[in-house]
């Protein structure tokens, strides 16, 4: 009775311990999604901040429910290339800048060098990233040249 006891106490803190961790990811800093298809058909480039906003994003650019995230500490860069794309990129962010009291992060492009066999065919390329929050200043993404001097 006591071995099964102590089992299931075991479980218990076991799960206990993973729903910690599960909360402690939500809206990390760095985190991110990324890739070359989605349903968001027009171009997206904004710094989302808001629950409802993020729900409305991923309900539309994917069709269903969005990660839990900490808006209260987070936001997250959300750059979306819709169809009209014209290559397939690797899309980038580089570190949050400070210009006229507002906190720019810059994206870049960089196109991937494939040999396809058809013509390409966008199909809603995205990249989003958690940053963290200043408070009392508004956030941007910036569509910025790369830093190898090949993205647009």
């Amino acid at each position: 009775m006591k071995k099964v006891f102590l089992e299931i106490l075991a479980c218990f803190v076991f799960i206990w311990c993973m729903t910690l961790n599960a909360q402690a990811d939500m809206g990390k800093i760095g985190m991110e999604w990324k890739g070359s298809s989605s349903l968001q058909q027009d171009k997206f480039t904004k710094v989302v901040t808001t629950e409802e906003e993020w729900s409305d994003l991923w309900k539309r650019a994917f069709d269903k429910p969005a990660p839990a995230m900490d808006f209260k500490r987070y936001a997250v860069a959300c750059v979306f290339l819709g169809y009209s794309a014209d290559w397939l990129y690797s899309i980038g962010f580089d570190q949050p800048l400070i210009r006229e009291n507002k906190r720019v992060i810059p994206y870049y492009l960089v196109e991937l060098i494939l040999e396809l066999s058809a013509p390409f065919k966008a199909g809603g390329q995205y990249h989003m990233k958690v940053f963290e929050k200043t408070n009392g200043v508004d956030m941007n993404v910036e569509e910025v040249s790369s830093t190898l001097g090949i993205g647009k």
